[in-house]
């Protein structure tokens, strides 16, 4: 059997594993190279959180599931029981209002038998020493840490690699599983579709490569492959199973299996996939290491506070000349990739800084000339901070993330950046897939930096460098990206097979915690591409198809995808 895998990222990478480990004959193919997945793709980084708290009982499920596939990892790739060297053990304090999450969690883990400790706002620093209590209340969760991201991709590429390996020397045809980097998949046709039937007639003109990938004349694909890929570079791989993790591609699903364009293809509704929206969001470290590292992973939920009417005017100077500084610099950085990527891309580039440094000039002077007034009686006006989530990378410091935008990708190019740091979604308008490709820039945001050092300096400033020590409190700011679904779920289907027998499995809408379930994805992926693990046999899976949106479709587009929204955490 041959399989085609779309996306070498955190749940692609292991649902190749798993296919060629069970046998299979299968191509992986990811649209960046190596070295661009390393800081474009959304598997980039050290360390991600994994934890068993979720606030919904579903989740708990699964995150059980992928906890024991981490095990198994590490057993099968590392010949040892236990966690430890793929994922490590430091448990999560979870802080947020009983009305935000701490409910919901303490409810979930509560109905499907998992213990933990409820914790009184005052004694916060007897789970995390050394920080500073506030008014909410709290839960310790012993079974969470940190997933080592790059050795865990690493791995996963050797189980891959010696899955290939064993083919070729069992003789199993066709050349073994293989890699195909830098191409971008434009089309999946399915057999049984009248594109094919048509372009067998048309066989003496598929070498014309320079032509457009969507056109018939290109290939003459045999109509004994129930599926067919094409990608950008003219060529097509045959496969009985496609696995589509695409990550920030994912809103072209719909162009890739289009009805149009392939009749008997599956459909994948287009109000769905325009509110597949990507994002970039910002981790920065704190020093030292040798006292973070046993630190517990932490979670604390957005809360309000309330500013003076001096303290907002200051406040709001100050971040209406940082991004107008940084939209300069970005657009200086970014010259040479947008150039990479042509005039248009450059132009749309430099455009959306000009946007985005006159917005915050406008606003500046708006909320100068009166907007923004503390409210009568004198209290300040109320500001929601974001969500925060943190956790320990070995031998590097405290790594701490603002759930909160640094900017959207794919906005028509605009990439919008979020004007009150994270109080709001900031989830107007609609992704543009083109633009997601020419968006190439991730440089660090000083704005963000500045945002995560004074949560630093309020809530743990036991990290804080002594005095006369390192002045710089955050190294190693990197910024991440994935893709937030309409309702914070994933999406995991397989699709209806076609008249041909192919069969079309989709994974999108990581929304931020899709690497925490990566060692379970790859089993979850290769039972769908196999006819196995759907409704009746994988119900908790079963309900991330999308079944779920049916009838819904007017409803998200007009509340742009925000409805149901739940907290992560990442």
């Amino acid at each position: 059997m041959r399989a085609v895998v779309v996306g070498a990222g955190a749940w692609g990478l292991p649902a190749a594993a798993e296919l060629a480990r069970r046998g299979w004959l299968v191509t992986l193919i990811d649209a960046l190279d190596g070295a661009s997945r390393k800081t474009l793709g959304s598997s980039a980084g050290p360390t991600r959180i994994w934890r068993l708290a979720h606030p919904d009982a579903a989740r708990v499920r699964l995150a059980q599931r992928a906890a024991e596939a981490w095990r198994r990892l590490e057993r099968d790739a590392l010949g040892r029981d236990g966690l430890g060297r793929i994922a490590v053990e430091r448990g999560i304090l979870w802080r947020d209002t009983e009305a935000g999450s701490l409910a919901a969690v303490a409810g979930a883990l509560r109905g499907e038998g998992v213990a933990f400790s409820e914790v009184a706002a005052r004694s916060v620093s007897a789970f995390f020493p050394g920080l500073v209590a506030d008014s909410r209340d709290a839960l310790f969760q012993p079974q969470a840490g940190v997933v080592m991201a790059e050795a865990a991709m690493r791995v996963h590429a050797e189980l891959f690699s010696r899955a290939a390996a064993k083919a070729r020397g069992g003789g199993g045809g066709g050349g073994g599983s293989s890699v195909v980097s830098g191409e971008r998949v434009v089309e999946v046709v399915l057999a049984g579709d009248e594109r094919r039937d048509d372009a067998r007639s048309l066989r003496s003109s598929s070498s014309s490569s320079s032509s457009s990938c969507s056109s018939s004349s290109l290939w003459s694909p045999p109509p004994s492959a129930p599926v067919t890929v094409f990608t950008d570079s003219g060529r097509a791989i045959e496969a009985d199973a496609v696995v589509l993790a695409l990550g920030t591609g994912a809103a072209a699903l719909p162009d890739l299996l289009s009805p149009a364009r392939c009749p008997a293809a599956p459909a994948f509704p287009r109000a769905v996939s325009r509110l597949l929206q990507p994002r970039l969001q910002q981790t920065a470290h704190v020093s030292r290491p040798r006292f973070t590292d046993a630190l517990p992973c932490w979670y604390d939920g957005p809360r309000e506070i309330s500013l003076t009417e001096g303290e907002e005017r200051e406040r709001e100077r100050e971040e209406a000349s940082r991004a107008a500084a940084e939209a300069a610099a970005g657009a200086h950085a970014a010259a040479g990739a947008r150039a990479a990527a042509g005039a248009r891309a450059a132009a749309g580039a430099r455009a959306a800084a000009g946007a985005r440094a006159a917005a915050g000039a406008r606003a500046a002077a708006a909320r100068e000339a009166g907007e923004g007034k503390a409210r009568e009686g004198g209290e300040g006006r109320p500001r929601l901070l974001p969500g925060l989530y943190a956790m320990p990378t070995p031998g590097v410091g405290y790594k701490i993330g603002l759930d909160a935008p640094v900017r959207f990708i794919g906005r028509g190019g605009e990439g919008t950046e979020d004007e009150d740091d994270g109080g709001g979604d900031g989830d107007g308008g609609a992704f543009e897939p083109r633009w997601a490709r020419d968006d190439l820039s991730r440089e660090p945001s000083e704005r963000a930096n500045a945002a995560i050092e004074a949560r630093v300096r309020e809530s743990l400033p036991g990290l804080l460098p002594p005095p006369g020590g390192e002045p710089r409190v955050l190294h190693s700011a990197q910024v991440c990206t994935w893709t937030d679904s309409p309702d914070g779920r994933f999406i995991i289907d397989a699709l209806a097979p076609s008249r041909g027998g192919g069969r079309v499995v989709v994974a999108a809408g990581c929304s931020g915690e899709g690497f925490k379930f990566s060692a379970l994805m790859g089993t979850v992926l290769a039972d769908l591409a196999e006819g196995r693990g759907g409704p009746g046999a994988d119900e908790d899976v079963a309900a991330l198809g999308l079944r779920r949106f049916e009838g819904l479709e007017g409803t998200l587009l007009r509340e742009g995808g925000k409805a149901g929204r739940h907290v992560l955490g990442r």
